[in-house]
């Protein structure tokens, strides 16, 4: 997960995220706003490090909660991010912005129902501003439960709000085509590949809608642009086979499919070999699941759920160098992965450092105070450093 795209994910902002505030503001304004300085610069971390101390110091600093949801929305951990949401309401309960960010919770756990109850309550309180955000989430819910139409009317009003916001464009058109209406799609997908050529699923939607109008090279032209951006793009690479088939050109077609293939291989392999690793490593088998955690790896280097697992093996072998090694990927790659930096904490002290250690086991409470077992941990590394406790 990357910091910077947490407010683009959102499509809110705040008063305080700007960097300059923190020169104009004192006490907990000045807090929040140099933690969301953390947040855009990448330093997920000591973005929740700072947003936690302020709801310590102040359990009704709302905003605070709010962030930390948002951040562990992103992270997909949404219980955390549902609880830390609720604080928010408590405080706050007309807070038109935290019923939507509590609508996007319930619509990533697949409470529908309630994300479209949330979301219509936001609209209904206010968004100061950003109520495409909203209209365009609650169009995503209504798509889910089958409401067509009143998804039709949500991307629109998301839309007239904000036409120059790609992602709206990008729904609209999405929409359009998923309804078979791909001249309607056109006109959106073709205004959000201009805006941001880059958004994910652009390509391929305005690859889909160029073929099925007949314009086969220009569907080629994009949908290859689509699979230069993110050679793991799925959905653009079959669609690519399919023109490049229809255009005639067999050997390309098949290339492309065959990578479409192979890429679908990987990630199933890598998904079976993760659930067998753990099945062994929870039966004893140590050796079998870490040869089933390094395939996993190998087949999905940047994941990090295939670093944490293959750490925890290693560090229960007693090959602990290497269990860190394998832990600090892991929480490079998530840095809200309190469970990782536990584990880390635990190899680096086998290992005999301690200082990292006990930063480790520092990272993990902040990330999940209320694990008691990471909390026990940190003080037992803490008195291993000689450190005096922290009241």
């Amino acid at each position: 997960m990357r910091a910077s795209l947490l407010f683009a994910a959102i499509g809110l902002a705040h008063p305080a995220a700007s960097p300059a505030a923190v020169a104009q503001t004192d006490g907990a304004d000045a807090l929040l706003a140099r933690a969301l300085d953390d947040l855009g610069s990448g330093r997920v971390y000591e973005a929740v490090e700072g947003l936690r101390g302020i709801v310590e110091a102040d359990p009704s600093a709302a905003t605070a909660y709010f962030y930390l949801s948002v951040i562990h929305t992103e992270a997909g951990q949404l219980d955390t991010a549902r609880r830390l949401m609720e604080r928010a309401l408590e405080t706050q309960p007309e807070e038109g912005k935290f019923h939507y960010q509590l609508g996007v919770i319930l619509h990533r756990g697949d409470d529908r129902v309630a994300a479209r109850s949330a979301l219509r309550n936001a609209l209904d309180l206010g968004m100061d501003g950003d109520e495409a955000a909203a209209w365009r989430e609650l169009g995503d819910v209504h798509v889910l439960l089958l409401e067509r139409g009143a998804a039709l009317e949500a991307y629109r009003r998301a839309v007239e709000r904000e036409p120059e916001d790609a992602r709206n464009r990008l729904a609209l058109g999405q929409y359009y085509l998923d309804q078979h209406e791909s001249e309607a799609a056109l006109e959106h997908l073709r205004a959000a590949a201009a805006l941001d050529p880059d958004l994910e699923g652009t390509h391929a939607g305005l690859g889909v809608a160029l073929a099925r109008t007949g314009d086969t090279d220009a569907a080629i032209e994009t949908l290859r642009r689509g699979v230069e951006i993110n050679s793991a793009d799925q959905t653009s690479r079959y669609a690519l086979a399919q023109s490049l088939m229809a255009a005639g050109r067999a050997d390309e077609a098949r290339d492309q499919m065959e990578a479409y293939r192979q890429l679908e291989t990987r990630i199933s392999r890598s998904n079976a070999a993760l659930e067998e690793g753990a099945l062994r490593f929870e039966a004893g088998n140590l050796a079998e699941a870490r040869g089933l955690f390094e395939e996993a790896v190998a087949l999905a280097p940047n994941y990090s759920a295939g670093h944490q697992e293959l750490g925890r093996v290693l560090l229960a072998d007693g090959e602990t160098e290497a269990a860190a090694a394998a832990l600090e990927r892991a929480v490079l790659l998530n840095p809200l992965n309190a469970a990782a930096y536990f584990s880390l904490g635990e190899a680096l002290r086998q290992a005999g450092r301690l200082d990292a250690a006990l930063d480790a086991a520092r990272r993990a409470t902040v990330l999940d105070g209320g694990n008691a077992r990471y909390r026990r941990q940190f003080d037992a590394i803490r008195r291993e450093t000689g450190r005096e406790p922290v009241d």
